[in-house]
């Protein structure tokens, strides 16, 4: 099975120091069967990578969005990833 890691999105978010994350970098994980598909995605913060077995479209204009937002009021910000899985 060929597997390819492509860039996703590179998002330098040093807006929100609070995070303390200088880096933020999503590689999705393009298996050849999936043609269509990323079958896992790969993210990166300040150089840790951590994979998930989440999926998204491999067009380039359904990239995950990313943004960072307080969403609990707590005070703390969070990291919110859409991603877009496509039609079935």
């Amino acid at each position: 099975m060929e597997m390819r890691q492509h860039q996703l999105h590179q998002f330098p978010i040093h807006y929100y120091p609070r995070l303390q994350i200088r880096k933020l970098l999503f590689y999705g994980v393009h298996e050849k069967a999936q043609k269509d598909i990323f079958s896992s995605l790969d993210v990166v913060i300040n150089g840790e990578t951590k994979t998930f077995n989440w999926i998204n479209v491999t067009n380039p204009s359904f990239y995950p969005q990313i943004s960072v937002i307080d969403l609990d009021a707590d005070g703390e910000d969070e990291i919110v990833i859409v991603l877009t899985k496509g039609a079935q």
